[in-house]
């Protein structure tokens, strides 16, 4: 058969007698490739592997051409199942098209019940319903696994052509779109970072120097915002000139991380055993099969094993790492992050946390007394108060306060900050100066700039067992930047000396262990408040 032009023609022929056979006619342009051919004696069948034009990696639809001739079908049920049950296990798409001869549209029909229960038990569905033979009889089927068919048509009887209708229809091959999500990241190597340090010195020395112990008064408030919001942005624009912010897609399915080429050797081998099986059908080949995927589970099971053993080895002095592993490795609820309605709103959570706040504030604005005398029994505390002694504003740090604390805060960083944080520690010594200038301009003027002000906030669900539809069940986690939080430090620091140099702290020792300030200082200023004691602090 010559077939039309830019047009290619497939051929199964009949193995026995004259003509007959299946052929498959199409465009060049279609990504066809002809499978091998299975031999079954109750019915014909051609195998063609449909793959996407753009997408050429994706498991391929399987396109079959079916013919079963008039007669007996004592073996066509039993053959066919298993030709069926071989197609799905290659490919989650399948078509198959053709003559069956078998009358689906007569509801007595013995053979046409048991085909019927046959591919509905394999999950495959017969799209024709219309009559596709001179006879009125439906004959010629469509049957579709994992796939839809569309517009389908029977066009009326042509007895010039053959006593079949002719069929079409249409099925649509998705564009595939991995799934992940999008991130934004640098790529901060050495030689940017060296790069990075070489430029921001100059950049910080074009800043003004300024005289703190004389002009902090000088400074407004949007005078200090500017003058922290240039030197951040500084830093943010000097780093992205050496390593902008380049956009990354993760795809979600990824290799696991024991996954080595042991493993994959092991794989591959089990696998062309299974294809080697399932084309002979012999048990020898079966039993061989069964042994390389015994090979290949034990083997990815040690390499999981050995893989978890040198991770919990190498940071056994981690314990947040190791319960972090333990949850993923438990699948524990904690470790999930829980899927927030589509109906709530960023600005629904920022209104909730709100108003929460505004009600603690007023709850304990109600339950504080209006005067309360040092020492006496309704005060509950037998600190002795000079009521003469109060904090009216803070002090200058030096640069060395400043880089010890910057040193020995953690790494962690921030969606504001303009910088890493462990790239702003590696630059403390180049630019230690213009940042120890705003710390003191915010401790002198009682003011904190703007920036330090804003936090990223992330609502976090109390109990993996709670709603999350529920605003009320949720806590917000607020992330401030780096310099935000040394700022707090210092404030912390020279609070907590005031209060021990003037014997105003209660004596909790007992309670709360010595390095856990942060609760320690709450929990003072809350006695202070009750004392009303003045106590300056604007923020």
């Amino acid at each position: 058969m010559n077939p039309p032009p830019s047009h290619i023609n497939t051929h199964i022929p009949r193995g026995t007698g004259r003509g007959g056979g299946v052929a498959a006619i199409y465009d060049s342009s279609v990504l066809m490739d002809p499978k091998p051919k299975l031999n079954y004696n109750s019915f014909e069948s051609l195998v063609l592997s449909l793959s996407h034009p753009n997408w050429k990696t994706l498991q391929p639809v399987l396109f079959v051409i079916v013919y079963r001739a008039p007669g007996p079908y004592s073996d066509f049920i039993s053959e066919f199942s298993e030709f069926l049950s071989s197609l799905v296990l290659k490919s989650d798409k399948v078509i198959i098209v053709g003559d069956f001869n078998i009358h689906v549209d007569v509801d007595n029909d013995s053979l046409s019940n048991a085909f019927i229960s046959l591919i509905d038990s394999i999950g495959f569905c017969q799209s024709v319903n219309k009559p596709t033979h001179c006879f009125n009889h439906t004959l010629d089927l469509v049957l579709s696994y994992g796939i839809d068919i569309e517009h389908l048509i029977v066009f009326p009887h042509n007895p010039f052509l053959s006593d079949h209708y002719l069929v079409t229809f249409e099925f649509i091959l998705l564009d595939y779109k991995p799934l992940g999500k999008t991130s934004y990241s640098r790529c901060l190597s050495d030689s940017a970072v060296a790069k990075f340090k070489e430029e921001i010195p100059s950049v910080f020395n074009s800043m003004p120097c300024l005289n703190l112990t004389e002009s902090y008064n000088n400074f407004s408030p949007s005078e200090i915002d500017n003058l922290v919001d240039s030197a951040t942005g500084s830093l943010r624009s000097t780093l992205d000139s050496i390593a902008p912010i380049k956009r990354k897609l993760l795809k979600h399915r990824r290799l696991a991380p024991w996954y080595n080429h042991q493993t994959r050797q092991l794989k591959q081998i089990a696998r062309k055993s299974e294809r080697k099986w399932r084309s002979s059908k012999l048990s020898e080949y079966r039993s061989n099969w069964q042994d390389d995927l015994k090979i290949y589970r034990k083997a990815l099971r040690n390499a999981r094993g050995a893989y978890y053993s040198a991770l919990i080895e190498e940071n056994k002095n981690n314990p947040r790492f190791l319960f972090s592993t333990v949850a993923r490795l438990t699948e524990s609820h904690s470790s999930i992050e829980p899927h927030i309605p589509i109906n709530l709103s960023s600005n629904d959570f920022m209104s909730f946390f709100y108003n929460k706040i505004i009600t603690i504030r007023e709850k304990i604005n109600h339950q504080l007394p209006s005067t309360v005398i040092s020492g006496s029994p309704s005060s509950g505390t037998s600190v002795n108060v000079n009521l003469d002694v109060y904090l009216d504003c803070f002090s200058a740090i030096d640069l060395h306060q400043l880089t010890s604390i910057i040193s020995s805060s953690k790494p962690s960083t921030c969606l504001l900050d303009p910088i890493p944080t462990r790239l702003l520690k590696e630059v403390v010594p180049l630019i230690g100066t213009s940042l120890l200038d705003m710390i003191n301009l915010s401790l002198l003027s009682g003011y904190v700039p703007q920036s330090f002000k804003v936090a990223v906030i992330k609502p976090l669900l109390k109990k993996s067992t709670l709603d999350p539809g529920v605003l009320a069940n949720y806590r917000p986690i607020s992330n401030l930047p780096f310099l935000s939080k040394i700022l707090e430090k210092v404030v912390a620091k020279e609070l907590c000396d005031f209060l021990h140099n003037n014997s105003l702290f209660e004596d909790l020792e007992f309670i709360i262990a010595q390095r856990q300030l942060w609760l320690k200082l709450i929990m003072t200023f809350c006695l202070l408040l009750t004392m009303d004691l003045s106590l300056y602090l604007y923020y």
